[in-house]
């Protein structure tokens, strides 16, 4: 089957934090060569927040991947690597159905596809939820970190976060 594959961090800081784009790309051709895909780009490694604006450079890459005759692996490493929230889950789930996709998260040993049972699909849905928990913590911590130097009569900017999503 052909394949694309995408590695994606929040911002710059996420280089350094486990998650490097090299390091996820590493991974994703390993997990290629180990399923026997024919990758058909070279990966596509992504600097962009999943949960906001509307993401348009990683939809491009979906839909400027798709094939017209055949059904296309998308390999990213793991749920949170690919979305943080619903909203890519109905665009995928409708190219699913379609049998024009199907979506392997390396790391978390889970493919989606137009046959997947309902625990599957249910163990994707979960991921998402848990990534969107993540995002919003954070969120939570900022707002509570600014209302506190507010409070305390700072009113500088909190430079030890740029936001991960």
């Amino acid at each position: 089957m052909k394949a694309i594959a995408i590695a994606r961090v929040s911002s710059d800081e996420q280089e350094i934090d486990g998650q490097s784009l090299s390091a996820q790309t590493d991974r994703l051709l390993q997990y290629i060569k180990e399923k026997d895909l024919q990758l058909i780009h070279n990966p596509f490694q992504l600097v962009e927040s999943s949960t906001k604006g509307k993401r348009k450079e990683f939809m491009s890459i979906i839909n400027d991947s798709l094939l017209p005759n055949e059904k296309l692996a998308i390999v990213v490493e793991r749920v949170d690597r690919f979305q943080r929230s619903f909203k890519e889950s109905i665009f995928c789930q409708e190219l699913i159905e379609k049998n024009k996709i199907e979506l392997h998260f390396a790391s978390d040993r889970l493919i989606i596809n137009v046959d997947s049972p309902g625990q599957d699909i249910m163990r994707w849905d979960y991921s998402v939820i848990g990534a969107k928990q993540y995002v919003l913590a954070i969120s939570d911590n900022v707002k509570r970190t600014f209302e506190y130097k507010l409070k305390k009569g700072e009113n500088g900017k909190i430079t030890a976060f740029k936001g991960k999503g």
